[in-house]
């Protein structure tokens, strides 16, 4: 599963930010309320103790399902109702929309069979933090599933080579814990190179 690791370190954040939402094809998900979301193009990363998650809907990539449990008075036999959905689609995703929870994490939508169409941010940002440069991330689901069918397309491809093109052009590339026995793995962004660089530790994990 494709996957970007980053140290990031208080700059960096905003530039990383601004990137994405100047970018034309992506859009943050906003949790609204209780399963209700909605695609906004400017949000600010939080700054809290705690990571954060951002999803990231690929516009070009199509439109975002709706998926509906089916019910026996559906049609559907009861012995056949596990893990069965149904899909519509949002036809504004700009207003909110309702969907199912991603998991146990309820302030994060889930798609279904159209997980490759968003991309997951998990993001350090904390002044606690500066003790130690910690590791956030893109994640993506790729085409791992590709075999059954459910690869990603094409122009969600493109769109995360774009990704990895900015995330390098702005980084170095640098070992986890910049250990230098170790492979190159993680990008550090200006200001946390910049630190590491001056004494500050960087996460392994």
């Amino acid at each position: 599963m494709p996957w970007l690791p980053l140290y990031l370190l208080d700059s960096d954040f905003d530039l990383l930010n601004d990137w994405l939402c100047k970018d034309e094809e992506v859009y943050f998900i906003q949790h609204v309320d209780k399963n209700l979301w909605k695609l906004i193009k400017e949000l600010k990363f939080k700054e809290t103790s705690q990571p954060n998650i951002y999803r990231l809907w690929h516009l070009p990539s199509g439109q975002i399902p709706l998926i509906k449990e089916l019910r026996p008075d559906q049609g559907v036999p009861i012995s056949s109702l596990v893990n069965k959905v149904s899909y519509d689609h949002v036809l504004n995703p700009f207003e909110p929309w309702p969907g199912r929870p991603l998991r146990g994490l309820t302030a994060l939508p889930y798609f279904g069979d159209d997980e490759t169409k968003v991309f997951d941010l998990e993001i350090y940002n904390s002044k606690s933090f500066n003790d130690r440069v910690r590791i956030s991330a893109f994640g993506w689901l790729g085409n791992r599933y590709s075999i059954l069918g459910k690869g990603a397309e094409k122009a969600t491809e493109k769109w995360w080579k774009r990704l990895r093109n900015f995330v390098k052009k702005n980084s170095v590339h640098i070992p986890r814990g910049n250990d230098s026995s170790r492979k190159k793995e993680i990008y550090a962004f200006p200001r946390a190179i910049e630190a590491i660089k001056s004494g500050v530790p960087c996460s392994s994990g």
